[in-house]
């Protein structure tokens, strides 16, 4: 496994400086790679067998953030998923080179991570780019909407109806994102969205949302719906209420992502 510690060296940046650990690993695991930059201090554990129980993984992570350390787990055979405090990350070889991909809780709702070198992991977590997506009241964050749309057959006026969104931590392109159907977007975060989009159309057109004008109207809107047109995308920016942000999370799984 020197060619892994080799390309993880590679990585770090410039006035880090490899440390001799002192702590004992589970018989699991081996310490890859220790080095700090005289404040922080990364550990990049490495277990190379497939895992029975993960629990004295867990314990031993504990221990070192305890500590102050900062660690990343590296697995060469099934890797497990990450968790709020343990990014975990898949290793393998691929025409020589080893490449890492963080695992996450498996999810229909978060799309996979990227694959990266070692090398591009160890520069990462120096420079702290190992976050965790994550949703919290007063957060700004980009929705990325589909709807479908058809119009009124009674006034022409388009009438918008959400299909699905996703939904990314404002300022990080790289991250996942939560992505859900209509069924599965609650009645804060939906009206949320309608708020964004209609403040959208009024900067673009300079009136209010012409969907209002049906509610003026005496047609039955329901009948317009039969009538489906292309699914257009916006991207609109939102910031998460207490309760919105509740709809969100219960939704969410623990996701690392590189930044």
């Amino acid at each position: 496994m020197d060619d892994l510690v080799q390309q993880l060296e590679l990585g770090l940046p410039d006035g880090w400086a490899r440390l001799a650990p002192h702590f004992t690993a589970p018989e699991t695991t081996r310490i890859l790679l220790c080095a700090t930059d005289g404040q922080r201090t990364l550990v990049f554990c490495l277990v190379d067998q497939i895992v029975r129980s993960a629990a004295p993984l867990l314990a031993f992570n504990s221990q070192l953030r305890d500590r102050g350390l900062e660690v990343v787990w590296i697995f060469s055979e099934c890797c497990i998923p990450s968790t709020r405090h343990m990014v975990c990350v898949s290793a393998a070889k691929d025409e020589g080179e080893w490449k890492a991909r963080i695992v996450n809780a498996r999810s229909q709702n978060s799309s996979l991570t990227r694959s990266v070198s070692l090398a591009h992991l160890a520069q990462a977590a120096a420079e702290q780019r190992l976050r965790v997506q994550t949703f919290t009241a007063g957060q700004r964050i980009a929705v990325h909407v589909e709807s479908m749309r058809s119009p009124c057959l009674h006034c022409g006026a388009l009438v918008h109806e959400v299909k699905r969104a996703t939904f990314l931590p404002e300022g990080a392109p790289t991250a996942p994102g939560l992505n859900l159907s209509k069924a599965r977007l609650g009645r804060c975060v939906s009206a949320l969205i309608a708020e964004a989009i209609d403040r959208t159309q009024k900067k673009h057109t300079g009136s209010e949302p012409q969907a209002y004008l049906c509610e003026a109207c005496t047609f039955d809107r329901r009948q317009s719906l039969r009538i489906r047109g292309q699914i257009p995308s916006a991207l609109v920016g939102v910031v998460l209420s207490s309760s919105a942000a509740y709809e969100l999370v219960k939704h969410h799984q623990t996701t690392w992502y590189i930044a």
